[in-house]
């Protein structure tokens, strides 16, 4: 995670320096140990799991102002619903992106259908997005590789036989 993050309410992040806002999963899921996949080996991401739950400058880059405004809004939507994490899906993908590889496995989160109803009415052109959080990586890759959407899920990522 970026230096800049700021807990804005139940285990949820906003980092200034990369525009995301997160649900912190440390300590919730198990660790992964390293292995080989499709011929790439992975390793355990680190000390710190999220699940990305908006990707703010994907869809305002050029308004540092509005972004603010959304992040005060989530932050304001979290004193009075929560967003719970419920597990991980059964599901595995291998994704690529030019030299860095991942293994992500979605994330089951009570409360999103709302939350991304919420954000649909900030960002007209919001889509929901893939919601995972990354497992292993390889040793070229440092935070992830932003599967943001469903179609970024099928531009990069291949289901495993798991």
């Amino acid at each position: 995670m970026a230096t800049a993050n700021q807990e804005i309410g139940k285990r949820v992040w906003y980092s200034a320096d990369t525009g995301y806002i997160a649900l912190d999963l440390t300590g919730r899921i198990p660790r992964e140990e390293s292995r080989t996949v499709k011929g790439t080996a992975l390793s355990p991401k680190g000390n710190e799991y999220h699940c990305s739950l908006i990707a703010i400058r994907r869809y305002i880059s050029d308004e540092p102002d509005n972004e603010q405004v959304v992040a005060d809004t989530v932050k304001g939507y979290l004193q009075e619903h929560d967003l719970r994490f419920d597990g991980l899906g059964v599901e595995r993908y291998l994704c690529r992106k030019e030299d860095r590889v991942t293994l992500v496995a979605p994330v089951l989160i009570a409360g999103i259908d709302d939350f991304t109803d919420l954000i649909g009415t900030l960002i007209s052109n919001y889509q929901r997005p893939f919601l995972h959080v990354t497992l292993l990586k390889n040793e070229t890759t440092e935070h992830g590789i932003s599967i943001n959407s469903a179609d970024d899920l099928g531009r990069y990522c291949e289901k495993l036989a798991y």
